[in-house]
């Protein structure tokens, strides 16, 4: 995120609080994925779907780890 703020690409203020109910801490990595975006200027890749990793959409483990199946859910 520093890395981020420190090229002007997108600058968000990073708030560290709790992930819902549960006893761990995340930041507000919602804010950091709209700075970015708001700061993509080529108009082809603006337009482009948001893709984040496997792991968010499946915990299956034998998914994650064989490449065949992880590139099937591509």
């Amino acid at each position: 995120m520093q890395r981020q703020n420190d090229l002007g690409f997108g600058p968000f203020t990073p708030v560290v609080r709790l992930y819902r109910e549960r006893p761990f801490v995340t930041i507000n990595t919602d804010d950091a994925c709209a700075a970015g975006q708001a700061g993509i200027v080529n108009p082809q890749i603006r337009v482009l779907s948001v893709v984040g990793a496997l792991d968010q959409v499946s915990d299956l483990t034998p998914l994650i780890e064989d490449p065949m199946l992880s590139h099937a859910m591509i």
